[in-house]
């Protein structure tokens, strides 16, 4: 994404040069004529995505002291149209989690329904944030990611953000199972789970990626007959 979109129409502006109305063209051009096929623009979620990754780089800019400012962070990127999202209906979940039921992404998806958690929170989740004794979990951290090979554990930016979470009994059971399987299965690997392993990981212990989680739900759907209809979890439940 950065070599196919950003360095091409952002890499010839010096640093130091760029202006929020670059990353306003850029933004626009992107959403009319961004696709590399020729085939017409990008999404807005997709240009939100290179938006993040573009602050990101001049935050590091920032934090080493080769800008003084992050121009990124004056420009907001297009926002899906709310008209064009919608829960997933009863049926639409039952689909949902039928065609992930034999997939590493079942569980995290039946939490996200449940809880309505952001998948950066929880695909963060340890066995330590969870207390399936008094059927809740603590919403304390989020993965934030650079690229596809590297991400960090931050807090959340405000207090509010951090929160506890009831667990209804269904979903209790659910998990509880979930770490029985996970835990025979590193057995097998000869590893030890720990309170401070991620509760959502693949089978050999490594963690699952944000946007492999978002591309698989996409997929999914697809398999449920869903269609390409543009869903959110965190409304369903």
């Amino acid at each position: 994404m950065v070599a196919l979109h950003l360095i091409p129409k952002l890499g010839n502006i010096p640093l130091k040069q760029l202006q929020p109305a670059d990353i306003e063209t850029y933004y626009a051009e992107a959403r009319k004529n961004g696709r590399a096929d020729g085939a017409g623009g990008l999404s807005a979620q997709t240009i939100q995505h290179h938006g993040r990754v573009l602050s990101q780089a001049l935050n590091h800019a920032v934090a080493t002291q080769v800008l003084g400012r992050n121009v990124a962070q004056f420009v907001k990127p297009p926002r899906p149209k709310r008209k064009d999202i919608s829960p997933l209906t009863r049926e639409g979940v039952i689909k949902l989690l039928g065609a992930a039921s034999q997939t590493e992404f079942y569980y995290p998806l039946l939490v996200a329904i449940y809880t309505g958690l952001r998948r950066s929170e929880l695909l963060a989740l340890t066995w330590a944030d969870m207390d399936l004794e008094e059927r809740y979990l603590s919403v304390n951290k989020g993965i934030h990611t650079h690229s596809s090979e590297s991400e960090r554990i931050q807090p959340p930016k405000t207090d509010k953000s951090k929160r506890l979470v009831s667990l209804p009994i269904d979903l209790v059971l659910a998990l509880r199972h979930h770490r029985e399987t996970q835990e025979a299965i590193w057995d097998e690997l000869g590893k030890s789970m720990g309170m401070g392993d991620r509760i959502f990981a693949r089978p050999d212990g490594s963690v699952i990626h944000p946007d492999s989680l978002s591309k698989a739900c996409v997929r999914l759907a697809k398999q449920a007959g869903l269609g390409g209809s543009t869903f959110t979890l965190s409304d369903t439940h």
